[in-house]
């Protein structure tokens, strides 16, 4: 994120204003909106207001040059200061379920301060809607080149995309910019600096008469040559060493001059304006908790006035100290290497960072590994598109792919799911108000699969025949059975089963050493609730080949770690038309909790903390019906 503002900020139009504090008064008074760069820091401001610094405080732009890139958009600089702050993600949302119009009228009414991000799986670019005090603002950044789009615009492009996005909850605050008056403190001392500099520096006439009368004469000798005397280099070299040292003692008294000078005046503009800083209230730009309103403490560097604001030292002109030695040549006496503990510090701070390069370094190798494969596998996907395109067909494993079955009814006056549950309908009643709907990311409408129309494939796929077995005929197989006490997590959540994806992902996000990351689990079928998450996943076996344990433990294993960040899930499992190897038997036996598919009070339970699991099921599909292998009805 750090080098995509960069690269945002380098893209504003360049700008001029006064230095210091007075340019960024400046800039609030022209309600600018972008960065301020000073000294390494950066300021972000929006509408005139100061409400972020990166890498600096609010001294570093204390009388500094600036360099101002001011944007076309407000939207992109808060953009700039929400995300380069710590966010803590208040909600997550499948688009399919949950449109991002919707919570943004919820996030806009409740005066919301945060940022609403859409880019987990999302190819066609990162999506944010920024919200500050219940004002949105929109950005986005598409296509491989981040072309920045804003407005109303990027709003309705993240409307449109489907995938998950996260809601996060940000601190903003608004900086509260010292008076100009500082800068005028610190350019007083350094004009007194250069004045008391001048006025120390005798005319050239009285230069000559000091070096002749201070100055040894140069010793002189004889040439054998000429028989004339000449000046010594060794006496030449002396008469001007010692001029440099009578120079340096007039800068040194100088230099102590102006540096009092400037704490006095610092001192006395810190104590004017003491008062007036800790009596101004500082804006607070609204946030989830109100009661929360700080400012920002000034760092001090190392010499500080009584005010706590630092003050400006003169840099010593250095020079080397010398001695002559026989034939002429000056010597060096003095070494101007820094200190050891110096050069060991700066030693391992460049040694730090080209480990932390390296790690980056690596990183991006392994994300560019990763966008490639990522590339390579839509390319194939588009080129299976286009043949089929081409061809007047589709591919079933594309088709399954791109469908998913939504779950109503004709009226929910009769028989639902929720009555089954509780004994208020039969098996009929429910199947005939059922309603099983499918939604294509395609047009279906012209697409034949083989010698069939979609229409005509589709019902007659082991996944749809599953659907309709686990949303009508499971919930009466368990009441009938007994099971429902002893299967109860499954039982519990077969009324809110809403919509079933087919090659569904579920995202899995964990932290470790403040680093946040994702990992994408996939499934042949995900059943999801009417908020978007998981509540069974499945695999799905159509061939006439054995299930073999290598299959049964892939689905163990990824239900594990999803159930394990996601509470929601309540069961997975196996689906095959053939049948199970002993192997893989054994191993759904051995991840159980009992270690006894019968045993305890739960069938089936693969337990992921003390109190949560899943229930592993593994099913059989014959003829028209399906049969639960395990555990055993």
């Amino acid at each position: 994120m750090e080098s995509r503002l960069e690269a945002v900020i380098e893209g504003w139009q360049l700008r001029s204003c006064d230095p210091g504090y007075a340019g960024l008064h400046e800039l609030e008074a022209d309600e600018f909106s972008g960065a301020v760069l000073a000294d390494g820091a950066r300021g972000i401001m929006v509408n005139g207001r100061l409400i972020g610094i990166l890498d600096g405080t609010i001294e570093s732009f204390w009388g500094a040059e600036l360099r101002v890139m001011e944007a076309e958009d407000p939207a992109t600089p808060l953009w700039g200061a929400m995300v380069a702050k710590d966010a803590e993600v208040q909600a997550e949302y499948y688009t399919g379920e949950t449109t991002i119009s919707e919570v943004d009228g919820t996030l806009s009414s409740s005066k919301f301060t945060g940022y609403l991000e859409l880019s987990e799986n999302v190819f066609s670019g990162d999506y944010y809607v920024l919200y500050y005090g219940g004002t949105s603002l929109s950005v986005a950044f598409v296509g491989t080149d981040d072309q920045v789009i804003t407005g109303e615009e990027a709003f309705q492009r993240a409307n449109e995309e489907v995938g998950i996005y996260e809601v996060k909850s940000v601190d903003i605050e608004v900086i509260d910019i010292p008076d100009a008056e500082v800068d005028d403190s610190a350019r007083q001392a350094l004009e007194s600096d250069e004045s008391e500099d001048d006025s120390l520096e005798p005319a050239p006439e009285a230069n000559a008469q000091a070096d002749q009368e201070s100055t040894p004469a140069p010793e002189q000798t004889e040439d054998p040559e000429t028989d004339e005397p000449s000046t010594s280099d060794e006496g030449l070299s002396m008469a001007k060493a010692t001029d440099e040292e009578q120079q340096l003692s007039h800068l040194a008294e100088a230099a102590r001059a102006a540096d009092g000078d400037a704490v006095a005046s610092l001192a006395s503009a810190g104590d004017a304006k003491q008062a007036d800083w800790s009596s101004r209230e500082v804006e607070v730009i609204p946030s989830l908790d109100p009661g929360r309103s700080t400012t920002p403490p000034v760092a001090q560097r190392d010499d500080t006035s009584s005010s706590g604001m630092s003050t400006p030292r003169p840099r010593p002109t250095s020079t080397d100290d010398t001695e002559s030695e026989p034939g002429g040549n000056p010597q060096p006496t003095g070494s101007h290497s820094p200190p050891p503990q110096e050069a060991e510090q700066e030693i391992t701070t460049l040694e730090t960072e080209r480990d932390e390069l390296a790690a980056e370094n690596e990183r991006l190798e392994s994300t560019i590994e990763e966008l490639e494969t990522e590339i390579e596998r839509l390319e194939t996907e588009l080129e299976e598109l286009r043949q089929s395109t081409e061809a007047g067909d589709m591919a079933p494993a594309t088709a399954i792919s791109g469908t998913n079955l939504f779950i109503g009814y004709q009226s929910k006056a009769h028989p639902t799911l929720n009555d089954a549950i509780h004994g208020g309908a039969s098996a009929t009643d429910l199947q005939e108000n059922l309603q099983l709907d499918w939604h294509t990311e395609f047009d279906a409408s012209d697409v034949r699969i083989g010698e069939k129309l979609f229409d005509e494939f589709l019902p007659e796929t082991l996944q749809h025949r599953f659907a309709e077995w686990l949303v009508g005929a499971l919930v009466f197989e368990l009441r009938d059975t007994g099971a429902e006490g002893e299967m109860p997590d499954l039982y519990r959540v077969l009324p809110e089963m809403d919509r079933i994806e087919f090659e569904g992902e579920v995202p899995v996000h964990t932290e470790e050493d403040g680093k946040r990351e994702s990992q994408v689990y996939p499934f042949d079928i995900v059943v999801r609730n009417s908020m978007g998450d998981p509540l069974l996943l499945f695999d799905v076996n159509d061939d006439r080949d054995p299930v073999a344990q290598e299959a049964v433990n892939r689905i163990i294993e990824s239900a594990h770690t999803v159930a394990t960040a996601r509470d929601s899930v309540a069961a997975a499992g196996y689906v095959t038309s053939s049948y199970y190897e002993p192997a893989g038997l054994e191993s759904a036996t051995d991840a159980t909790s009992s270690g006894l598919l019968r045993g305890g009070s739960k069938r089936g339970f693969v337990n992921v903390s003390r109190k949560r699991g899943f229930h592993l099921c593994l099913i059989e599909a014959r003829g028209d019906s399906f049969h639960v292998t395990v555990p055993e009805l």
